[in-house]
């Protein structure tokens, strides 16, 4: 995806990059209060203090403006190779943990959800551009750890990168007074026996070699 701030008009005129910062803070602004279906260019133009063809030159529709606003909500591209997978997903919670504490960010998520069904392109935008940069991230982390024999030459890493994401979703929405990463470890501790070679989780030596330590 092209940053905003890199475009140029048709006469080849560099951007105002304090207009396009206005016009994603306010997108994401009104995403968050106001939801998808809701969120108008107008409403975004006045919020950005701009004209709405200063808006329409850079994001021909509410949808590309949309991914483009949400786009800085995603984490760096490729999680560090720490080493390990039981580092790799730590240093991935962590990031996660961290991201999921902004309920700006958490309100535009849920926003998201509830119309992702419409048929205006949302979805596959959406998909394109936020789902798959993280499903690219996941398959990179899981094929260093089968590599590195962590985890069966044979497993799906699509089914099994599903299966995470599932976990790490519904653990970032479910109330708890709990870290969301202390729950995501414990959601993961029921499938390592069918995703490694000895059936053991990745974070039992790691737990130990902290404990040595302490």
């Amino acid at each position: 995806m092209v940053d905003a701030t890199q475009r140029r008009s048709s006469g080849g005129r560099p951007r105002d990059p304090g207009a396009d910062v206005a016009i994603l803070e306010a997108a994401r602004g009104l995403l968050g209060e106001f939801g998808y279906d809701r969120l108008t260019i107008e409403g975004v133009a006045e919020r950005a203090g701009v004209a709405k063809t200063t808006i329409y030159r850079r994001f021909p529709s509410k949808v590309e403006l949309v991914t483009a606003a949400i786009d800085e909500l995603r984490p760096p591209g490729l999680f560090p190779d720490t080493g390990s997978l039981a580092s790799d997903l730590d240093a991935f919670l962590a990031a996660a943990e961290q991201g999921l504490r902004d309920p700006l960010a958490m309100r535009i998520i849920a926003a998201l959800f509830g119309s992702i069904g419409q048929d205006d392109g949302l979805f596959d935008t959406y998909w394109r551009g936020y789902v798959e940069p993280r499903r690219a991230s996941f398959r990179e982390l899981f094929t260093r750890a089968q590599a590195r024999g962590e985890l069966r030459d044979d497993l799906d890493l699509e089914q099994f990168i599903d299966l995470v994401g599932g976990v790490v979703m519904y653990q970032a929405v479910r109330p708890s007074d709990r870290p969301v990463a202390s729950r995501v470890r414990d959601g993961l501790e029921f499938v390592w026996a069918g995703v490694t070679p000895d059936g053991r989780s990745p974070f039992a030596d790691a737990t130990s070699d902290r404990m040595t330590r302490t």
